[in-house]
C-alpha cells in the first residue's frame, strides 16, 4: 500500500467535476419509489455533481461504548472516498481515516497522533468499503440516475432497488422512501467484521436517515443510524455510528 493514499485521494476527488443537469423525463418510467426518490433528491435543472463533501459529528462505537467524533469526507461512489475523523475516548484522541481509492482500501487510524490503533489493508479491506460506498450513495444521488448506470426495480410500495458499480463491483441497493421521497432506509449486502472483529463475512448492512438537508437544488440526508444486521432484531447490537450531517457541498 502506497503512503499517503487518503491524502491523494482527497486531492482528487476534491478536483472532479459534476456535469449535466437533472430532467425529470429520465426517471418518468422507473418504479415509483425510485422515481419518488430521485424527483425529490434533485429539483428540475439541478446540477448534477460527481462528488459530495461533507462535514459531520455524532457517536461512533469502540469496544461496545459510544464515543464523540468529528468527520469530513470526500464521496464520489463509483470510485472512492476518504473519510477522517477524530474520535475521543476519555482525555485522548483516535485519529485517522478510512480511505477507498484506485481500487484499494485502507484504514491508517493514530492514538495521540503517534500510537497505531488500527493499521489494515488488503482484498477484504477494499471489498467492505466498497459495501460503505454503495449505501453512502445517499449523500451523492447522481449515482442513482439511469444514465450513469444505475438499473432500477421495484421492490415494494416504498421500496426499490438500484444494481449499481462501486470501483468495479456490483451492488444491489435498497432504498425506503416516504409519500415525499425522503430516505427513510437504504441497505445492501457488505463484507465486513461483522461486530468489529472476527472473520470476515456477509452481512445486511445499512442506514436510517430522519432528516435531510438542500443544497444548490439537491437534497440529501443529514442525520442517519448506521450499522450491520440491518432488517433484522440485531440492528440495535450491530449499529455502530449515529451521525448529524451539519455540512455538505456538492462538486
Amino acid at each position: 500500500m502506497r503512503a499517503g493514499l487518503a491524502t491523494t485521494a482527497a486531492r482528487a476527488l476534491a478536483a472532479r467535476r459534476g456535469e449535466g443537469r437533472f430532467d425529470p423525463a429520465e426517471v418518468h418510467d422507473l418504479p415509483e419509489p425510485a422515481r419518488r426518490y430521485l424527483t425529490h433528491a434533485f429539483a428540475p435543472g439541478a446540477s448534477l455533481p460527481a462528488v459530495a463533501h461533507l462535514a459531520m459529528r455524532g457517536e461512533l462505537k469502540l469496544n461496545g461504548r459510544w464515543r464523540p467524533f468529528r468527520a469530513s469526507q470526500w464521496l464520489d461512489p463509483s470510485g472512492g472516498f476518504v473519510w477522517r475523523a477524530s474520535v475521543r475516548v476519555g482525555p485522548m484522541v483516535i485519529r485517522g481515516a478510512d480511505t477507498l481509492w484506485g481500487g484499494a482500501g485502507e484504514m491508517r487510524w493514530r492514538l495521540l497522533g503517534l500510537i497505531p490503533v488500527v493499521d489494515a489493508t488488503g482484498p477484504d479491506v477494499t471489498r467492505s468499503d466498497r459495501g460503505r460506498a454503495a449505501v453512502e450513495t445517499i449523500w451523492t444521488p447522481t449515482a442513482l440516475l439511469p444514465s450513469r448506470g444505475a438499473v432500477w426495480r421495484p421492490v415494494d410500495a416504498d421500496t426499490a432497488s438500484a444494481t449499481i458499480s462501486v470501483d468495479g463491483e456490483a451492488f444491489d441497493v435498497a432504498m425506503t422512501v416516504d409519500a415525499v421521497g425522503r430516505v427513510r432506509a437504504v441497505s445492501t449486502e457488505r463484507w465486513g467484521q461483522i461486530d468489529g472483529k472476527g472473520p470476515f463475512r456477509s452481512a445486511r448492512f445499512g442506514a436510517l436517515a430522519d432528516a435531510e438537508r438542500s443544497v444548490d437544488g439537491v437534497t440529501v440526508p443529514c442525520r442517519v443510524r448506521v450499522g450491520f444486521h440491518f432488517g433484522t432484531p440485531d440492528f440495535p447490537a450491530g449499529e455502530f455510528l449515529r451521525a448529524d450531517v451539519s455540512h455538505v457541498a456538492f462538486r
